[in-house]
């Protein structure tokens, strides 16, 4: 059965973790647009600091695609910020999660 992205969303927040930034892929089979997979970057934002270029954050990598195609995955790693429109590079994984979904919706 999927995990659908909004619970562990709505988990996430209440432990202090809001998004910041996203992504989707394009869906090349009609009707699976709102389907597809999705990267969700999060971050614990309520500790005040105001980021610069070079700065080390943790952020929590959400992967998903609400179709079970794809595994559901939870990534916690540190990264580099290399401009402030939210690019950051990866530095080290702290710990990740993987879960096959199973079956289609």
């Amino acid at each position: 059965m999927p995990i659908p992205t909004i619970e562990v969303l709505r988990g996430l927040k209440d432990e202090g973790f809001v998004p910041v930034g996203v992504k989707q892929s394009a869906s090349r089979t009609p009707g699976k647009a709102h389907f597809t997979k999705h990267l969700i970057r999060m971050r614990c934002v309520d500790d005040g600091k105001v980021y610069n270029v070079g700065d080390t954050v943790c952020e929590i990598l959400l992967k998903n695609a609400n179709d079970g195609t794809s595994a559901y995955g939870l990534l916690v790693g540190l990264f580099r910020i290399r401009c402030l429109n939210s690019l950051v590079t990866h530095t080290g994984t702290i710990d990740a999660i993987k879960v096959r979904h199973s079956g289609n919706v």
